[in-house]
């Protein structure tokens, strides 16, 4: 069995990372964004998780 996380995000960029680390025992994580205005794409290119 696997486990997925999704996250619905907007102007979220100072605590995406946090919340992506806390996350790190989950198979999968989305991450679906809601029209942000901040750099959260270059958080999420940067992390090392596998984020879709």
């Amino acid at each position: 069995m696997s486990l997925a996380a999704v996250l619905i995000v907007k102007n979220e960029e100072a605590h995406l990372r946090a919340c992506l680390e806390t996350l790190s025992w989950v198979d999968e994580i989305v991450v679906v964004d809601a029209g942000s205005m901040d750099a959260r794409i270059a958080t999420l290119v940067f992390h090392s998780h596998g984020v879709r």
